[in-house]
């Protein structure tokens, strides 16, 4: 009877002490096992970057030039380690952005081209890579490229606002250095009618179009664009008097965007000599 007794409670003492495969239990409402802070604590996947970022601050510019290359790799190696994809879209997205500061434009594009592949991970980053990928043609003057470019940023993700009306802004300013003067402007006149809400993006993009046609002698057409514009966004400044602070600064921005346009002061001058 004692023996029996004493095998039936050696399973038990077994999983409390480890040495068996009962797991251990912890009663309700008693203390839970501390974790380390080692354990707890997530890495970040970047530090290294972050690092080799500061290291350049300051420095020479070789000394720089060597940092932001070293960062630039290091992202490279964070999306060829990484099991996560929006860490993967970043990591490609950082080291284009890296590289595109160091003036490697193949490198540039192969990171931005690898962040565009991750849309579906992070469609605003694969947005935001598009752009970039756009504007590296723009400035090759590879202006059908960089059109093409730019309309991808709109399939990816059309309700990113901010950069949709980059991308349609950035797609009419190629369409201009191409030689597609018409279809420029009405890209450019377009954005303000498709993002009412970002009102400096109409200013300047009415400003540039209204210089054009000035330039062209279409003044008359220039001068009631410019007035139609200050109109539209005058009324929307006196609509948000009393407003909190952010209200207050926007209003305050508005009016600086449309007292330094370009086309003002050009149609002042021209009645000036009239």
């Amino acid at each position: 009877m004692l023996l029996a007794t004493l095998f039936s409670v050696l399973p038990l003492a077994s999983g409390l002490f480890g040495g068996g495969d009962a797991p251990v239990t912890v009663p309700d409402g008693a203390p839970q096992p501390a974790k380390s802070a080692k354990a707890s604590k997530k890495v970040d996947p970047f530090a290294e970057v972050i690092r080799l970022k500061r290291q350049a601050s300051g420095k020479s510019a070789e000394q720089k030039h060597v940092a932001l290359t070293a960062a630039a790799k290091a992202c490279e190696e964070v999306a060829k380690g990484a099991l996560e994809p929006a860490v993967v879209a970043e990591a490609h997205w950082r080291a284009g952005e890296l590289w595109r500061t160091l003036r490697h434009e193949e490198e540039a594009r192969r990171c931005f081209t690898a962040a565009t592949a991750m849309a579906a991970a992070d469609p605003r980053l694969a947005a935001k890579a598009w752009l970039e990928l756009g504007h590296l043609d723009r400035r090759a003057k590879r202006w059908d490229a960089a059109v093409a470019s730019y309309r991808k940023v709109l399939d990816v993700k059309p309700e990113q606002r901010r950069e949709g009306a980059q991308a349609l802004t950035w797609q009419g300013k190629a369409l201009l250095g191409k030689g597609a003067a018409a279809e420029g402007h009405a890209l450019l006149l377009a954005v303000g009618e498709r993002y009412p809400e970002l009102p400096l993006d109409d200013i300047r993009n009415v400003d540039l179009v209204a210089c054009d046609w000035i330039e062209a002698g279409r003044v008359e057409e220039a001068k009631e664009l410019v007035a139609e514009c200050v109109a539209r966004h005058t009324e929307r400044d006196g609509d948000g008097e009393g407003g909190d602070e952010d209200a207050a600064e926007a209003r305050a921005a508005i009016t600086r965007a449309i007292a330094t346009m370009k086309a003002g002061k050009q149609l002042a001058e021209k009645l000036t000599k009239n």
